[in-house]
């Protein structure tokens, strides 16, 4: 037996034994894929949870044999009271009214969900048009420049740029460099009184960041108006590593979100899940739900929830208020 064969050999022994690297359990696949970077372990490991003891653990022909790869493993899971959906799972669409795009609808109705989020990638010369009808839009640019017509105004849009588009209104994405990223949240409009939100352009990097119920490693940007008028709420909340959630929340509130940067460990209903950039979250009413940010760097969500609606309210002397369920 070579050198390099005994070495892989002893390697898958050790390997078997620990269960580090080859065994197809979950901490070991969720760790395989939760640090990609390290540059010591095959596919990347981080230097703090892979073992130190084996002077054989290093790249080589070993990296082909994990088990995501040879036995359809994913961290996506899809529950009734939530769901992570994971990149390696995301199946293109298309969509109507956007051409030379391609869509990705992660949620929807069809999951148990009360609203859709979809992201919308740009070929060359793609655009997106319609109208709202009975639905609010909140449109986030995630990558590269485009342009929206709202009204009849134009605004040029970059990474940042958030677009808030009310019900019954023509709205119009274009001009969009190829690969261009929006992200979208999509909800049914439920009216309190006679006021309607008005279309609203913004930027993130324009709103500050507050600290968390006074936390200074974890804060909070609010994107839109915390008014009766408005029924939905977008966020984003950025940790700095080793920041958390300051207790599990339960609520009545629905939320969906993706993961922007960093990563961390989101407990969601009973269950602990790794989670990193480009990860998507759906949490539905009162879904059990805290987040720690692990690693050297801050990680960050942005993320909707439906807000200021009863969940049921007949019609009152205050007019006709439809309920939020």
């Amino acid at each position: 037996m070579s050198a390099a064969s005994n070495r892989r050999w002893r390697f898958t022994q050790y390997a078997t034994t620990i269960g580090h690297f080859i065994l197809p359990s979950p901490f070991t696949l969720k760790t395989r894929e939760q640090f990609p970077s390290h540059p010591s372990f095959p596919s990347g490991f981080s230097s703090e949870i892979a073992p130190k003891c084996c002077r054989f653990c290093r790249p080589g022909p070993m990296t082909s044999f994990f088990m995501d790869e040879l036995f359809g493993f994913t961290r996506t899971v899809v529950k009734a009271r939530y769901a992570l959906l994971t990149p390696d799972g995301f199946v293109p669409s298309q969509l109507p009214g956007w051409k030379n795009a391609t869509a990705f609808v992660h949620i929807s109705p069809a999951m148990g969900a009360r609203f859709s989020q979809w992201v919308i990638t740009f070929g060359k010369n793609g655009a997106g048009r319609g109208n709202t009808g009975g639905l609010e839009f909140f449109v986030y640019v995630l990558e590269g420049p485009c342009r929206t017509e709202i009204g009849g105004k134009r605004t040029n849009l970059a990474p940042g740029s958030f677009v808030f588009v009310p019900p019954h209104t023509e709205f119009q994405f274009s001009g969009a460099e190829e690969s261009c990223r929006l992200l979208v949240f999509q909800k049914k409009f439920e009216p309190c009184g006679a006021k309607i939100p008005n279309a609203l352009i913004g930027n993130q990097h324009k709103v500050p960041g507050r600290p968390f119920l006074g936390n200074e490693d974890a804060r909070l940007q609010t994107l839109l108006p915390d008014e009766p008028a408005w029924d939905m709420a977008v966020n984003i909340f950025t940790y700095r590593p080793g920041a958390t959630l300051p207790f599990v929340e339960t609520h009545v509130m629905e939320h969906g979100l993706l993961m922007l940067k960093g990563q961390g460990v989101y407990r969601l209903d009973a269950d602990w899940h790794p989670v990193r950039a480009g990860d998507v979250i759906w949490m539905g009413p009162y879904c059990p739900q805290w987040f720690v940010a692990m690693g050297k760097t801050p990680a960050s969500y942005i993320y909707y929830k439906d807000v200021n609606r009863a969940p049921m309210l007949p019609d009152t002397a205050f007019g006709t208020i439809q309920t939020q369920r």
